[in-house]
Parts: C-alpha cells; structure tokens; sequence
C-alpha cells in the first residue's frame, strides 16, 4: 500500500480492525479521505520519478 494517509501502524490497525469491509461497514457512513489529495500527489511524483530516463537509464530502451 502506498500512501501517507496511514503512516502510523497503530493507526492503520485500528481502521482495519474496525467495520472496514465487513458485514457491518455502513456506506451511508461518510468514507474517511484524509489525506488523499496528498496520496494522489505522492502517486504523480512516483509515477514520474521512475519513467525518468535519467533516474533510470536503459529502463524504457530495454522494455522494447
């Protein structure tokens, strides 16, 4: 999983202890989006970082 939006383990464990994709995981409950315009950022510059033939020489000539 890559994010910061549970960056802290006790914090992930107790989301996914609790109702998340269970029986009783009510949508009509708001979904908790902390954090995701800052994931989605995270997600660009991972994207761009690793097509980057300079951080990665040889990578795309020898996908060909």
């Amino acid at each position: 999983m890559i994010g910061g939006a549970f960056s802290d383990a006790a914090l992930l464990a107790s989301f996914l202890a609790g109702d998340y994709h269970k029986p009783s995981d009510d949508l009509r409950h708001p979904i908790p989006l902390d954090g995701e315009a800052e994931d989605g950022a995270l997600h660009v510059v991972l994207g761009r970082m690793l097509a980057d033939p300079a951080i990665f020489p040889g990578r795309l000539q020898s996908a060909r």
